[in-house]
């Protein structure tokens, strides 16, 4: 073999090995940029004038999709004290005083037809999520579960505060959490945002 096409050979394979490793950093690096974005681009806002339903918005401020959300709560509360049964029997939940426990990082479902407890968050949409119903006569507030209204997650004292989180995991980036006081003696407010972390 001589030296010119020896030379060829490994110049092909430098090239070779320098485009590969060029595709690969590039296409890493586009990758995390994109994660990134849609984690610094979605966002929580809570609409000011709340009812007795309180459902807040879940934006995608971004030019991609955020696909297969699911939306998680953890709420302070004292599992002896404040789990009350289901609507005076009329209704199920999850955690009831025979089966008292905290609320820790427990699916939600979405404010869609059917509650879907996951769902894909396009470009410049803001979907609902609900979060709590406040009995009018300020008897209980009901959280929901992954599967809607129909079971409620649990039931709980209305005459206090409860502090909270919500967290949002897809699958296209990093969870985001958002720390969140439901107040039913709140007026329009009933529940508030405190803080977002990243």
């Amino acid at each position: 073999m001589n030296v010119e096409v020896a030379a060829a050979i490994v110049g092909a394979v430098i090239g070779g090995l320098a485009g590969g490793m060029a595709s690969f950093v590039v296409n890493r690096w586009e990758g995390a940029y994109q994660r990134c974005r849609l984690h610094r681009c979605l966002k929580f806002y809570i609409p000011e004038n709340q009812g007795n339903m309180v459902a807040v918005r879940v934006v995608n401020d971004y030019v991609l999709p955020l696909q297969d959300c699911w939306a998680y709560i953890t709420l302070g509360y004292n599992p002896q004290k404040d789990i009350l049964e289901p609507d005076g029997g009329r209704a199920k939940a999850f955690i009831h005083p025979g089966n008292p426990r905290e609320l820790k990082e427990d699916r939600l479902c979405w404010s869609r037809v059917g509650n879907p407890p996951n769902l894909d968050i396009y470009a410049g949409e803001h979907q609902p999520l609900d979060i709590v119903d406040i009995e009018p006569n300020g008897k209980w507030i009901a959280i929901p579960s992954e599967k809607g209204w129909g079971v409620r997650r649990v039931f709980l004292r209305a005459d206090r505060t409860y502090k909270g989180e919500i967290k949002i995991v897809s699958r296209d980036t990093k969870h985001k959490t958002f720390e969140i006081i439901i107040d039913p003696k709140g007026g329009e407010s009933r529940v508030r945002l405190l803080s977002k972390s990243a």
